[in-house]
Protein backbone atom coordinates (compact mmCIF):
# COMPACT_ATOMS: atom_id res chain seq x y z
CA UNK A 1 0.00 0.00 0.00
CA UNK A 2 1.34 3.31 -0.86
CA UNK A 3 1.08 6.39 2.11
CA UNK A 4 -0.74 9.34 0.34
CA UNK A 5 -1.72 12.63 1.45
CA UNK A 6 -4.83 14.57 0.63
CA UNK A 7 -6.60 18.11 1.68
CA UNK A 8 -10.12 18.27 1.83
CA UNK A 9 -12.60 21.76 2.28
CA UNK A 10 -13.39 21.46 6.09
CA UNK A 11 -17.05 20.85 5.43
CA UNK A 12 -15.94 17.48 2.95
CA UNK A 13 -13.94 16.12 5.58
CA UNK A 14 -16.83 16.46 8.16
CA UNK A 15 -19.00 14.87 6.28
CA UNK A 16 -16.26 11.91 5.50
CA UNK A 17 -15.44 11.84 9.01
CA UNK A 18 -19.39 11.26 10.20
CA UNK A 19 -19.52 8.30 7.52
CA UNK A 20 -16.92 6.88 8.56
CA UNK A 21 -18.26 6.31 12.15
CA UNK A 22 -21.61 5.72 11.26
CA UNK A 23 -20.29 2.97 8.96
CA UNK A 24 -18.12 1.74 12.07
CA UNK A 25 -14.41 2.25 10.04
CA UNK A 26 -11.73 4.37 9.85
CA UNK A 27 -11.72 7.75 7.66
CA UNK A 28 -8.53 5.67 5.51
CA UNK A 29 -10.76 2.63 5.36
CA UNK A 30 -13.60 5.03 4.05
CA UNK A 31 -11.56 6.89 1.65
CA UNK A 32 -9.71 3.94 0.29
CA UNK A 33 -13.59 2.76 -0.55
CA UNK A 34 -15.29 5.35 -1.97
CA UNK A 35 -11.70 6.07 -4.08
CA UNK A 36 -12.32 2.04 -5.31
CA UNK A 37 -16.21 2.51 -5.85
CA UNK A 38 -15.37 5.76 -7.89
CA UNK A 39 -12.98 3.86 -10.03
CA UNK A 40 -15.06 0.67 -10.69
CA UNK A 41 -18.20 3.12 -11.32
CA UNK A 42 -15.97 3.90 -14.76
CA UNK A 43 -15.42 0.66 -15.58
CA UNK A 44 -19.30 -0.86 -14.93
CA UNK A 45 -17.33 -3.36 -12.53
CA UNK A 46 -18.93 -1.93 -9.70
CA UNK A 47 -22.42 -2.47 -10.70
CA UNK A 48 -22.01 -6.05 -12.13
CA UNK A 49 -20.62 -7.04 -8.70
CA UNK A 50 -23.41 -5.59 -6.91
CA UNK A 51 -25.75 -6.99 -9.79
CA UNK A 52 -23.73 -10.31 -8.80
CA UNK A 53 -24.37 -9.96 -4.95
CA UNK A 54 -28.47 -9.82 -5.52
CA UNK A 55 -28.46 -12.84 -8.07
CA UNK A 56 -30.30 -15.59 -6.76
CA UNK A 57 -31.20 -13.88 -3.72
CA UNK A 58 -34.62 -13.38 -3.26
CA UNK A 59 -37.00 -16.31 -4.38
CA UNK A 60 -40.80 -15.87 -5.81
CA UNK A 61 -42.06 -19.00 -5.05
CA UNK A 62 -43.66 -19.94 -8.73
CA UNK A 63 -41.96 -22.37 -10.72
CA UNK A 64 -43.43 -21.50 -13.77
CA UNK A 65 -42.16 -17.73 -13.89
CA UNK A 66 -40.44 -18.69 -16.96
CA UNK A 67 -42.87 -19.75 -18.85
CA UNK A 68 -45.75 -17.73 -17.69
CA UNK A 69 -44.07 -14.44 -16.56
CA UNK A 70 -46.62 -11.71 -18.81
CA UNK A 71 -49.27 -13.78 -16.64
CA UNK A 72 -47.68 -13.04 -13.37
CA UNK A 73 -46.77 -9.50 -14.53
CA UNK A 74 -50.38 -8.60 -15.44
CA UNK A 75 -51.33 -9.84 -12.09
CA UNK A 76 -49.06 -8.06 -9.81
CA UNK A 77 -49.72 -4.83 -11.80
Amino acid sequence: MIRTQIQLPEEDFARVRVEAMREGCSISAFVRRSVQQALNAGDGRGHRQEAGKLAGKYRSGLHDLARNHDAHLDRGW
